[in-house]
């Protein structure tokens, strides 16, 4: 799903503090994304092509590595609340699968006949999936998990969707075509229009996934919101270059990764404080998927090599949110096809 960059945020952390940490790199073209799941258990998600060996992996909070949980064989991503994998499946493109993100077990297969299947997402036990037929038209359709078809509406070219976090309706993220055919909110489980709520209008507001909160970017300050009552929880000051990456369970503590000519950051935030750690850094293009679990104080991150290798390399964490706030160091990521790596030091 496509969120937009919002801001860079003053340094509010006025030291720098550093952390070493022993992971492994693995190669990987595509997407290595992970995601908290329970007791602080990290779900990787390596996506083919061109991985040496994709699949969701587990690694448990006290483990010294993860653990293969099952191979993927087609490309494949979270869902938007990130309970589930979706898998487009390589050489069907009418086919989306759907696996549940603990046991990787199959949940739905679904094949739409005379349509290619350009984007999906799943919730609660439904799928909505875009799709575009032969002579190019385009419409959102809404399935059971079983196959069942229960509505369908047309839709423009730009489409990025998914579902709100209350599970009550279905949104195009894509913020580049501002007609009504091509953007909105569609109401389920009918998938009849709706306008966007009065308080979403102004600036920019795109939804953090995993979370009930949105991301709101307006007269140059970052808010973090309620979905949909649109309570505002946290404001900051902010520009137009860095991404909310992931959000606690109450909203107080995030991920900012941010962009400034050649370099790049990750931050850790406490929005209620203005607390702030960098975590990460280096040069631009490096860093590719964050997440924090749901009380702030753990987090993981993907780093991407400048070189033309692919190699890709997870990072654990964690930080005392109530004292000093200090990294310590994860165990070290085992191997997934390639040789150890070497302890790194983090700016």
């Amino acid at each position: 799903m496509k969120c937009h960059f919002a801001g860079w945020i003053p340094a509010l952390f006025a030291s720098a503090l550093s952390a070493a940490a022993l992971a492994q790199s693995f190669t990987s073209r595509e997407l290595v994304d992970v995601e908290f799941v329970d007791s602080n258990g990290l779900a990787i998600l390596v996506s083919n092509p061109a991985a040496r060996a994709p699949g969701l992996y587990h690694w448990a909070h006290r483990a010294s590595g993860p653990t293969k949980v099952c191979a993927l064989a087609s490309p494949a991503s979270f869902s938007f609340d990130r309970r589930f994998i979706i898998e487009r499946v390589r050489g069907e493109p009418s086919i989306v699968n759907v696996f549940d993100v603990r046991r990787c077990r199959r949940v739905a297969h679904i094949r739409v006949p005379g349509s290619i299947v350009v984007d999906a997402d799943a919730h609660g036990k439904q799928l909505a999936v875009a799709t575009r037929d032969k002579d190019g038209n385009r419409k959102v359709r809404l399935f059971t998990f079983r196959g069942k078809q229960l509505a369908e509406t047309s839709v423009g070219v730009n489409v990025e969707m998914g579902f709100s976090p209350d599970g009550k309706a279905l949104v195009n993220f894509d913020l580049s075509d501002k007609t009504d055919a091509r953007s909105g909110i569609w109401t389920l489980p009918r998938l009849k229009r709706a306008p966007a709520p009065a308080w979403a209008i102004e600036g920019e507001t795109t939804f953090v996934q995993g979370t009930r909160f949105v991301k709101r970017y307006a007269a140059n300050s970052l808010s973090v919101v309620r979905w949909p009552d649109g309570r505002r929880l946290h404001t900051v000051a902010a520009g137009q270059n860095a991404r909310l990456r992931a959000l606690s369970g109450n909203g107080r503590y995030g991920l900012l990764h941010q962009r400034q000519e050649q370099l790049e950051s990750l931050d850790w935030i406490d929005f209620a404080t203005g607390r702030r750690l960098t975590i990460a850094s280096g040069p631009h293009g490096g860093i590719d998927h964050a997440t924090i679990d749901a009380t702030g104080r753990s987090f993981a991150w993907t780093e991407r090599s400048a070189g033309s290798d692919n190699r890709v390399t997870v990072r654990k964490a964690s930080i005392d949110v109530e004292g000093t706030p200090v990294i310590r160091p994860a165990n070290p990521l085992d191997a997934i096809g390639e040789k150890p790596a070497s302890a790194v030091s983090q700016p």
